[in-house]
This record gives structure tokens, C-alpha cells and sequence, in this order.
């Protein structure tokens, strides 16, 4: 009697299989790293991509169960991968990484009567022109406060048509870069203005801006318009963290003051820098239920990351939060309307 050969398993669900596997246990790698912290570049990277990490695992795991050949198998291979997933994800959610450890969202408004202020941040992007698109937001949602980043004098002549009711504002273009920085007011600017508070010996530093706002004539608040380097690199990441501390130094600076910290912080909730952000300051996140701002595109539903924040001090509270439409950048524009805290 002849012994029956089974056929070879095809070679295509070995791949799939394998790369499975890989992808797999790849995920959990990279969320463990997450729950970490790693500030140093280039592992500071993995961080961002809490939400894409898990959803790379889950997707893995659906592919292995696909590609497993026999019932047997997929059990040995199921109790093998769990094996490994059970502690990771046990230590995952104890730190918070796959559990979407984050800065804290702010919370919904209490008193109805408090004063109210309305924050507009829109990243142009510098080779874009479609100047009519920013401007027609700029009025649509006539918020108090608009900051725009990595402007440019081509969008200085661009938006000239913006509302009067913007009698306070502040600019700095950049020709030669991405940084351009400026705030459009329709309260009074108190005092402050553009800063460049990273400091560490570049031939050209990166503006921010930290102004105090009188509002309705009677009330200050503190406003920081801010847009740090991209972590592409060990000395960009350096950079970035340091205008983060300074951010947490100027919020220290005018406690009790209400503040409000707005822009593209190059940073995702789930970033180290941001947590140890939100840690010394108490910041709380407006725009912590929006989904992704960049990049735009056809990446964005699968690799879109939110970069551009909200944020503000103890006491205040947010009434309305969202994403604008697209204005042919590729950054999506953040809208929040907040409610300070009654004065004391």
C-alpha cells in the first residue's frame, strides 16, 4: 500500500503566513517601545502611530488565520502568538500605549454664562495658493483668534481681504523655509509678541508666539501660537522638545492666568514630549476627539497622524471642537471654541 502524499501547502499562504507572523509580532514590538516612552530619535518615531500599530495587528492576525493551512495549525499558531500577546498586552495597558495613553481631554463646559473664546489654527502650507479657500474659512468661522503657519509674503498679499474686525495681529514670513508664524486677534494684544525661545545655537531659529489677550475689554489670557521643528532628526528632536519645555516654562511663568497653546506641535498625543508636556502643566487636550489633521491625501485614512492641538490650562472648558474642510494644504484646519473659568 502506497502512503498518500499530501499536496504541498501553497506557496502564497506560506508568505502570507509568515509575513503575518512578522507583521504580528512587529505591532506588539513597537507598542511595548511605545509604552516606554522613547524620547530619543529616532526610536521617539514609533510613538505617533499608537492607533496604526494596533490596527497593523489586528490586520496581521487576520491574515494569519487566512493563510493557516489546517484547523490543527491555526490552534498551535493561535496558542503561540497569544502566548506572546497576553503579557504584552497586559504591560501595554498598564502603561497606557495600547490603551491610547495620551494627553487628557479637556472637559465639556459647566457654567453656560462663562466668557467664550474661539481658536483657528490652519497650517498653509507654504507652496500652497489657494488663498481664496483660507479665507473664505477665515470668515466662515469667524473665530477670535487665527493662527496660520508656514506663511509666506506671497500669503501676507494673499489675505488681504480678511475681515477688519482682525485689528490686532501680529506676522513673520518665511521665503526661505516652512516656519512663517502669524496671529490674527480680534481682542487686544497686551503685550508679548514673536519669540525664537529654543535657543540652542542654530543659525536660524524657529519663531513661536506667547502674547497676553485682553478680552471683552476686562479679562487676560495667555496665548502661545506655536510651530516646532519636525523630528526628522536627533538635533530636530532636540529642538522641538526644547520649545515644549519652554512652552511648559511660560505656563508656569503666568499661573493662574488662563492659557491657551495652540499649532502644529510636530508632536501626537501619544508622544513622550507631549505626555511630559501635559504632565508639568496640567494642559487638557480640545481637540482630543478629532481624528487626523496630517497629512492629507490619499494616505490620510491610513497613515495620518493629528499633529495640530488645542490645548489650555486648568479651569477651561470646551464647547465645541472640530476639523475644517479641506483648503488645499495638507494639513487639515482645528477649530475649538473654549469657555474660560469665572474669575475669582
Amino acid at each position: 500500500m502506497t502512503k498518500e502524499l499530501r499536496p504541498p501547502r501553497p506557496r502564497l499562504r506560506g508568505s502570507l503566513d509568515a509575513a503575518a507572523v512578522v507583521a504580528l509580532a512587529g505591532s506588539w514590538l513597537a507598542i511595548l517601545l511605545t509604552c516606554a516612552m522613547p524620547k530619543g530619535w529616532p526610536l521617539c518615531l514609533v510613538s505617533p502611530f499608537v492607533p496604526h500599530w494596533g490596527f497593523l495587528g489586528l490586520g496581521a492576525w487576520c491574515v494569519h488565520c487566512f493563510a493557516a493551512r489546517r484547523p490543527r495549525e491555526l490552534l498551535r499558531w493561535t496558542v503561540r502568538v497569544l502566548g506572546l500577546a497576553a503579557p504584552l498586552f497586559a504591560l501595554a495597558v498598564t502603561f497606557g500605549g495600547f490603551a491610547g495613553r495620551k494627553v487628557p481631554a479637556m472637559a465639556n463646559p459647566i457654567e453656560a454664562s462663562s466668557p467664550e473664546i474661539s481658536v483657528l489654527v490652519c497650517n498653509v502650507h507654504s507652496e500652497n495658493r489657494d488663498f481664496a479657500a483660507v479665507e473664505s474659512l477665515i470668515r466662515e468661522r469667524n473665530a477670535d483668534l487665527v493662527l496660520l503657519l508656514e506663511i509666506n509674503r506671497h500669503w501676507l498679499a494673499g489675505l488681504q481681504g480678511l475681515p477688519k474686525s482682525y485689528a490686532h495681529h501680529l506676522e513673520r514670513p518665511d521665503d526661505a523655509g516652512n516656519f512663517g508664524i502669524g496671529l490674527w486677534s480680534k481682542h487686544a494684544i497686551v503685550s508679548g509678541g514673536i519669540v525664537e525661545p529654543d535657543g540652542k545655537g542654530a543659525v536660524r531659529e524657529v519663531p513661536q508666539i506667547d502674547v497676553r489677550l485682553r478680552i471683552m475689554g476686562a479679562r487676560d489670557v495667555h496665548f502661545l501660537g506655536i510651530h516646532p521643528l519636525p523630528p526628522v532628526s536627533a538635533r530636530a528632536v532636540e529642538r522641538r522638545d526644547a520649545v515644549l519645555h519652554w512652552v511648559a516654562d511660560r505656563c508656569a511663568a503666568v499661573a493662574p492666568l488662563p492659557t491657551i497653546v495652540a499649532g502644529d506641535f510636530n508632536a501626537t498625543p501619544y508622544c513622550a514630549a507631549t505626555l511630559e508636556l501635559a504632565a508639568r502643566t496640567q494642559l487638557s487636550d480640545a481637540t482630543a476627539s478629532l481624528h487626523q489633521t496630517w497629512p492629507t491625501g490619499l494616505c490620510y485614512r491610513l497613515l495620518a497622524i493629528r499633529i495640530d492641538h488645542v490645548w489650555a490650562s486648568s479651569g477651561v472648558t470646551c464647547k465645541e471642537a472640530g476639523l475644517c474642510p479641506f483648503v488645499g494644504s495638507d494639513h487639515l484646519p482645528v477649530f475649538a471654541r473654549l469657555m474660560l473659568p469665572a474669575e475669582r
